[in-house]
C-alpha cells in the first residue's frame, strides 16, 4: 500500500479547500473597466448590455452564448483575475465576429449560467474553479439603419458590375464553371426541395434574419476523382457543409456565396477557383445563412 506523508495529506485538504472557492459579485461596470477588456474594445461595434435600451435596428441576429476559460495554476486555485480572463475572451470573440460579419451592435449582453440567463441584470456571478474558470456570454447581433443604408447604397451602386476574372488562378489552382456542380444530381440531393442558394454577392434575396458570413473548407482525393473531378467534388463537400448548418441552424437558404483563395474573392461569379496538387484539391467558400420565409 503507498504510504502518503503528512505533508501530501495537508497539501492535499488545501487543495480541496482552495477548489470550494467563494462565489464572487462583479458589475458590468466593473468589468468593463478591467485594463485588458478596455483593449479589445472597437469603437466601431457598439455593446448595449440587457439593462440599458436596445437601439433601432434595421437588422437583428438570434442570440448566441460565447464561452470561455481562465485558466488557473495556482496551488490555491483561480481568483478574481481568471473570472475576467473568461469574460473578456467571451467578448474579444464577439466583438470580432462582429466585426467580420458586418454587424456594427451587440445587444442585450449578459452572462448566462447553465444556459439561462443571470437574474442579475446588472452584473453577474462568478466561482474560480481550481484549474479553469468559465464565463458564459450571450448577446445580439445587430445592424443600425445608418450602416444598413451605406451597406444598400453599395450594393446598388455595384449593379450591373458584377465581377468578372480579371487576374490568373492563384498558384496551383484552376477556374472552373459553377453551374455544372450546381446542376449537378448530387447537389440537388444534398440541398433538397427546401433549401436555396445563391451565388456572389450581386441580387441577392431578401432576408428575415442570418448567420455569418462563414468560410468553409473541404477537400476531395485527386486519386479517385482526376482533378477536375476533384474540386467540383471539393464544391459539393462544401455545399453539405453549409446545408448542415442550415438545418442545425433552423435557416432555409444560402446567399452571397463567393469563392475564396487566399483569403482574397478569386474569380466571377459563375466560376469558382480550386487549389490542385498531386494528392487533393481543396476548394473555399463563404456564405451566409439566411430565412428568407
Amino acid at each position: 500500500m503507498r504510504k502518503y506523508s503528512f505533508l501530501a495529506i495537508f497539501l492535499a485538504c488545501l487543495t480541496l479547500s482552495a477548489y470550494a472557492a467563494d462565489t464572487l459579485h462583479f458589475t458590468y461596470e466593473e468589468a468593463m473597466s478591467w485594463e485588458r477588456t478596455k483593449k479589445i474594445l472597437d469603437p466601431s461595434i457598439k455593446l448595449y448590455w440587457v439593462s440599458q435600451p436596445t437601439p433601432e435596428l434595421a437588422e437583428k441576429s438570434r442570440p448566441d452564448i460565447y464561452t470561455h476559460s481562465g485558466i488557473s495554476v495556482a496551488l490555491f486555485g483561480g481568483s478574481a483575475k481568471h473570472c475576467m480572463e473568461a469574460f473578456a475572451d467571451d467578448l474579444e470573440s464577439m466583438i470580432g465576429d462582429a466585426h467580420e460579419r458586418g454587424y456594427d451592435a451587440i445587444v442585450d449582453l449578459q452572462v448566462v449560467h447553465d444556459g439561462k440567463p443571470s437574474s442579475d441584470l446588472l452584473g453577474f456571478e462568478c466561482t474560480p474553479g481550481y484549474r479553469t474558470t468559465e464565463v458564459s456570454l450571450s448577446g445580439s447581433f445587430g445592424v443600425t439603419p445608418e450602416t444598413a443604408r451605406r451597406a444598400e447604397e453599395a450594393e446598388k451602386a455595384s449593379i450591373g458590375k458584377a465581377p468578372t476574372r480579371t487576374k490568373p488562378p492563384a498558384k496551383n489552382a484552376i477556374f472552373l464553371p459553377l453551374e455544372s456542380v450546381l446542376n449537378s444530381p448530387e447537389a440537388k440531393a444534398i440541398l433538397g426541395p427546401d433549401i436555396k442558394v445563391h451565388w456572389g454577392s450581386h441580387n441577392a434575396p431578401a432576408y428575415r434574419e442570418r448567420f455569418g458570413p462563414d468560410h468553409y473548407s473541404d477537400d476531395a482525393s485527386v486519386k479517385t476523382f482526376g482533378p477536375e473531378g476533384a474540386c467540383k467534388q471539393a464544391v459539393l463537400n462544401v455545399l453539405k457543409s453549409m446545408v448542415d448548418d442550415v438545418k442545425e441552424k433552423g435557416y432555409d437558404s444560402i446567399i452571397k456565396i463567393t469563392s475564396f483563395v487566399n483569403e482574397q474573392p478569386a474569380l466571377a461569379d459563375t466560376d469558382f477557383e480550386c487549389e490542385v496538387d498531386s494528392k487533393s484539391a481543396s476548394v473555399e467558400l463563404l456564405g451566409t445563412l439566411v430565412s428568407t420565409k
